[in-house]
């Protein structure tokens, strides 16, 4: 069944992006590669910090490319944690 949350990050996304939930999950990421919007299921939350987790990862499906992702990585060797901290800065 498709949540009415998961058909607004599509919406968001402009593409068709898989949404998973997952009790792993420390924290919500967006897989560029696969194109995967994963949420952590939470034992307390609310809708709000729900919809800024989406808001935010959606942002990645929105505006990180993945030729410059893995440019930044690999070609000019700068390290991954660095990376997505200034990224995250950048999408908010």
């Amino acid at each position: 069944m498709v949540k009415n949350k998961d058909i607004l990050a599509k919406l968001l996304a402009t593409e068709n992006i898989t949404i998973r939930r997952s009790v792993r999950a420390e924290t919500a990421s967006f897989d560029l590669k696969n194109r995967v919007l994963t949420l952590p299921i939470l034992k307390v939350t609310t809708g709000d910090i729900m919809d800024m987790m989406t808001g935010h990862e959606v942002g990645h499906a929105l505006w990180t490319l993945m030729s410059e992702w893995e440019k930044a990585i690999y070609k000019e060797k700068i390290h991954k944690q660095i990376l997505n901290i200034v990224e995250d800065a950048r999408i908010e």
